[in-house]
């Protein structure tokens, strides 16, 4: 699953780095990372916690804070979400699962 989820970031990493554009950076990540963690959490027994932990790390990527950076500094994983502005892979997920039962 991770691999599948890292291909499909890898697939838009370059253009992310290179965008300073903010929005345009969380609408690459919410068209093209996202849906390929919300369809693992469907077909795999995916919990939110490592969903979570892929999120935070292509979100560290694609604002160039490391995880050393990240600690040292004190950043909040919910600072780098405002910053990066996009969409909770938790929260999208179970709303996308919730339209495949209604």
């Amino acid at each position: 699953m991770e691999r599948e989820v890292w291909g499909a970031f890898k697939s838009v990493e370059n253009v992310v780095k290179r965008t300073k554009n903010i929005q345009l950076r969380a609408h690459l990540f919410d068209s093209t990372v996202l849906p390929a963690l919300t369809y693992a959490l469907e077909t795999w027994s995916q919990d939110e916690k490592q969903l979570g932990v892929i999120e935070g790390a292509a979100e560290r990527t694609m604002l160039g804070v490391s995880h050393v950076t990240q600690a040292r500094e004190g950043i909040r994983s919910s600072d780098l979400r405002q910053r990066s502005k996009i969409k909770d892979t938790v929260l999208y997920a179970k709303q996308s699962k919730a339209k495949w039962v209604d």
